[in-house]
Formats: C-alpha cells, structure tokens, sequence
C-alpha cells in the first residue's frame, strides 16, 4: 500500500476511497498497513477517518534510507502498533514460538504488554501449539490471545491510562 507515498493532494480521494469499501464491510480498523517507514502525521490523519480503531504497520524499507518502526501510540484516538512479521511463515510450532518470544522483550514493569503478530495460512491448532510452546519457554508472560477489535481496544485503553 505505501500510503507515505501517497501526495498529500490526494489523500482525500484515498480517504474517499476507504471509507466506502470501510463501511460497506463494517471495518473500523486497518490490522496489516504496508509501508516503507513508519506513518507520517498525515497519513495518520487519514486512516483516523475511516480506521478509527486501530492502525498496525509493517514496515519494510526497500529504499535504503532507514525505514523506522512507529513507536506505539495513540493518534487522535486511533491506536497505532507494529505489525510483528517474523512469526507469520508457520513452519512448527518451536520455531514461530522462539520467533514470537525474540518480538517480546523481558520486562519487570506489571503495565500490560502488547503485540500484535501477523499469522497467515496457519490453522488453529498450529497457532495453539505455538503458543502453548512460547507459555513453556517464557513462563514469565502473561499471554492472551485476542480478537484484533478487542486487542486494539485494550491496547488503547491501557497506552489513555498512562
């Protein structure tokens, strides 16, 4: 999508354009947001028209000039996260746990934790066992596995209390 490369001139036509398809199936969030950096003001500005409740990047830099992550946040009410691409390639259930935990740093702060994985073309049980592996190598974590409406809810609810 590279929605930073969009010029601004036209960022209400791309507005325009998702809010029909937006409300035609009932979407208020954008879970998988491709980019060469990380968003710019503007191109926030936008998704908050018709992605109100949440907002998750990859980032991929295929310019070279140093691609950068957002910093989770909150924009005009509009969560925005990280999409964590390493565990989205399923091959067993030990490789995407140790894939998971290397995205999850370890911390002593009891504030609630939050990441978002991109997993694609994996069934259930496969997502289960992989978690369930990452429960018995982390044992530390608190893991809850989540609707992407709820996750982006909870994620916003604890970033507003801090």
């Amino acid at each position: 999508m590279n929605p930073n490369r969009i010029d601004p001139a036209y960022l209400p036509l791309f507005i325009n354009h998702n809010k029909k398809f937006y409300e035609q199936w009932d979407m208020s969030l954008s879970p998988m947001v491709l980019d060469w950096d990380e968003p710019s003001a503007a191109v926030k500005d936008a998704f908050t028209q018709f992605s109100p409740d949440g907002f998750a990047t990859i980032v991929i830099d295929f310019h070279g000039n140093g691609g950068k992550l957002p910093t989770p946040h909150v924009w005009n009410g509009m969560p925005v996260i990280e999409l964590i691409n390493n565990a989205a390639n399923f091959h067993n259930a030990e490789q995407t746990a140790k894939e998971m935990s290397s995205s999850i740093p370890k911390s002593t702060d009891e504030t609630p934790k939050y990441y978002f994985f991109r997993i694609v073309w994996t069934s259930p049980n496969q997502v289960i066992s992989a978690i369930s592996r990452l429960k018995e190598m982390r044992p530390e974590l608190d893991i809850e596995v989540i609707d992407a409406y709820n996750f982006f809810h909870f994620y916003k609810t604890t970033l507003n209390k801090k």
